[in-house]
C-alpha cells in the first residue's frame, strides 16, 4: 500500500456491513520473525490498513503507529480499536460520523505491552497483554531507553548480530 510493502501483518477485522477488511502491518522494517528487534527500537513503522475486496484497493487510515498489533470494530462499526503494543497504548479510530478519519488515545500507560483486543459478547473489549510493563523497584526497560534513540539502535543490531550468529550455527 502506498508503495511501501508489508513486512508484518498482524490483526484483522472484517466489517459485516461492507465487507471491508480492516488489517495491521506491524512493522514496515521487521517481520515477525524479529518481533524483539521491533520493540526495541520503538519505531513508528507501523500502519493501519484496508482491504475492498470488491474494487481490489489497499489503503491506508493511519501510518506512524508503534507496532499496531490487535484490531476490533465496534458493535455498530462507527470505529475501530487498535492496540499499539510496544508503547503500550489503546487508539479509538473513527470510521463514521463527526470525527470519522480521525484516531484519539482511550488508554495509555498500561500495566502491560496490550497484544489482541476482542469484542465479548456483551459488546465490551477484551485486551490480552503480552507481559507486565511496570516492576516494583525499576521502570521498564524500554520506557528508560525510550528517549536514547542511538541506545535502541545499537541494542537492536547487538541483538540482531546475536540472532544470526544463532541461526547460523
Amino acid at each position: 500500500a502506498d508503495g511501501v510493502p508489508f513486512a508484518f501483518l498482524n490483526g484483522l477485522e472484517i466489517s459485516s456491513q461492507t465487507g471491508i477488511i480492516y488489517f495491521t502491518d506491524s512493522s514496515s522494517r521487521w517481520g515477525r520473525r524479529h518481533v524483539k528487534l521491533e520493540v526495541i527500537e520503538t519505531n513508528a513503522l507501523g500502519r493501519l490498513l484496508t482491504f475492498d475486496p470488491v474494487s481490489g484497493h489497499v489503503g491506508v487510515l493511519l501510518d506512524g503507529l508503534y507496532m499496531p498489533n490487535g484490531i476490533a470494530l465496534s458493535p455498530d462499526e462507527s470505529f475501530l480499536l487498535l492496540a499499539e503494543t510496544s508503547i503500550g497504548c489503546i487508539l479509538r479510530y473513527w470510521l463514521k460520523g463527526p470525527k470519522a478519519g480521525t484516531k484519539e488515545v482511550i488508554m495509555n500507560n498500561m500495566p502491560g505491552y496490550p497484544d489482541n483486543i476482542r469484542l465479548s459478547d456483551r459488546g465490551t473489549f477484551l485486551v490480552g497483554l503480552t507481559t507486565t510493563r511496570f516492576r516494583k523497584l525499576m521502570p521498564p526497560f524500554l520506557d528508560l531507553i525510550g528517549p536514547y534513540p542511538a541506545v535502541k539502535r545499537f541494542l537492536a543490531k547487538v541483538s540482531f548480530t546475536i540472532i544470526i550468529i544463532i541461526n547460523v550455527l
